[in-house]
């Protein structure tokens, strides 16, 4: 599987990079080369993180979030079995690869509250 890439991080990068002459070479290998040296991955290679469950008692429904972008990937109708839940190996967005075998709880962050613990 390629590398998970964070796009933030690589469009910051490209930006400096665009401030450099390259000094051999095409500009694009150099890119390239300069990119990978120095964008991370977002996780280590091919490790899945735990999904993120937001089940508030007052919502209809409970949202299975991506990990890493914090975007939902699927919902469920509360009393709706979760043999019907679209459980994917990877996220479509952002490609993080996820596990649903360990869900972890999680709740929408509050203005000024950071998503960090």
């Amino acid at each position: 599987m390629a590398r998970a890439i964070d796009k933030e991080t690589m469009l910051d990068l490209i930006i400096k990079a665009k401030r450099t002459d390259p000094e051999t070479g095409s500009f694009a290998e150099w890119l390239a080369e300069y990119l990978v040296e120095h964008l991370p991955t977002l996780t280590p290679q091919n490790e899945p993180l735990s999904i993120l469950v937001l089940d508030e008692p007052d919502r209809e429904y409970i949202d299975y979030i991506c990990p890493k972008c914090k975007n939902t990937i699927s919902q469920r109708r509360r009393g709706q079995l979760m043999r019907n839940v679209y459980q994917c190996k990877y996220h479509d967005n952002c490609g993080q690869r996820v596990d649903w075998h360990n869900p972890q709880p999680y709740h929408i962050p509050l203005e000024g509250e950071t998503d960090e613990e």
